[in-house]
């Protein structure tokens, strides 16, 4: 019987978990520092306190009491020469391998110490935490470093929230300011342009001050600098400016390419017949194109990978990943809602309530050991 390792239970890792489980008899055993998962898109609901973080949570030891091995345990190396993953407290062999290990905030100077990333359950919480301690006091500046899609909705969601906190604490609410700041000329510079023009509009419109073409280049504790000369005050600095690989690969022997895992057409690492990986720690070319790091992009991965790790265990030819164009779904507020199928955009209410949607099924689904797809 063959043995199969999963490194991270993320969107891509946790999927092709469920969907390999039915597809093999062999041993599959995932590996995470986390005994959740958690439903990362809307995390901006924990700062908001519009949510619990359990509703957002899947208890993985529940999850895998049946077929599948969990291991909540810190990886600590790949070794592929003996083919085994150390861990701190097991070394394990693998037959396959598929790493899923997501990504880390990629940051610059100092930013590391004097800044608050975006990225993880505990990231949230603890925003969540300092920013309503600001409250006790008449007035803050609040620095949001990126204006992605992870940067403008946490922006929205952080101004609904300021105003509920000042109503409650009897605060100015023009007293404290949240500001995005973007090195490009443009918010969501990775979506179309209409996109983001529509998304800009809903930024503005909640108030939330928008720099661009301003770079921050490091960092001082409660003050950014930025390239054009400028120092801005701030009593709160969070960081969504990038993301990297996660620092095991890179300290691992397999092959990478600007900062990520580099993997061929079947999302198998180059020159590793029996290694494949999905999501954010790897890099997939297609006509010139980089393709994104998003849940959706892991989970259609997911299927891929599963597939190909069952044929390569069996012999059989592999499957080429063909990457969808899929949909674009924002949510700026609890009734600012951005969905773009590249032909029709719908905006509003309808397409906020269906970003709470996608969240519900994604964890009712998976709760429930099923990997089906989003109907959308």
């Amino acid at each position: 019987m063959a043995k199969i390792i999963i490194l991270g239970a993320g969107f891509g890792g946790l999927d092709a978990a469920l969907m390999l489980r039915k597809k093999v008899k062999d041993e599959i055993f995932v590996i995470d520092r986390s005994k959740f998962h958690n439903f990362i898109p809307s995390l901006d609901e924990v700062v908001a306190k519009n949510v619990k973080q359990e509703k957002l949570q899947i208890n993985l030891e529940k999850l895998f009491l049946k077929k599948t091995d969990f291991m909540q345990d810190e990886i600590v190396r790949i070794d592929t020469e003996r083919k085994v993953v150390v861990t701190k407290t097991n070394t394990l062999h693998y037959d396959a391998l598929l790493v899923a290990l997501g990504s880390e905030p990629d940051f610059i100077d100092n930013f590391q110490e004097n800044s608050i990333a975006f990225k993880t359950m505990a990231d949230a919480t603890r925003i969540a935490e300092d920013f309503e301690k600001l409250f006790d006091r008449d007035s803050a500046a609040i620095m949001i470093i990126g204006a992605g899609s992870t940067g403008a909705e946490l922006a929205c969601t952080m101004m609904e929230r300021k105003e509920k906190l000042c109503k409650k604490k009897g605060k100015k609410p023009e007293n404290f300011k949240i500001t995005l700041v973007e090195k490009r000329e443009r918010v969501l510079h990775r979506l179309p342009e209409q996109v983001a023009q529509v998304a800009e509009g809903y930024i503005k419109e909640m108030k939330v001050e928008i720099m661009l073409n301003e770079e921050a280049v490091s960092s001082e504790k409660g003050k950014i600098m930025l390239k054009s000369g400028k120092t801005m005050e701030s009593d709160m600095i969070i960081w969504c400016a990038g993301i990297k690989s996660s620092i095991l690969i890179s300290e691992s022997n397999l092959p990478m390419e600007k900062g990520s895992l580099k993997v061929n057409k079947f999302l198998q690492a180059e020159g590793f017949e029996d290694i494949f990986a999905v999501g954010d720690c790897m890099r997939f070319i297609e006509d010139g194109q980089e393709i994104s790091w998003t849940a959706i992009n892991a989970t259609q991965q997911a299927e891929v990978v599963a597939e190909n790790i069952a044929f390569f265990l069996t012999k059989k030819p592999l499957t080429e990943y063909r990457p969808k164009k899929n949909p674009i779904l924002l949510k700026l507020g609890r009734n600012n809602g951005i969905f773009w199928n590249h032909e029709k955009m719908t905006r509003g209410y309808y397409a906020a309530k269906l970003k709470k949607f996608v969240e519900k099924y994604h964890i009712f689904t998976r709760k429930h050991g099923k990997m089906m797809k989003l109907l959308y």
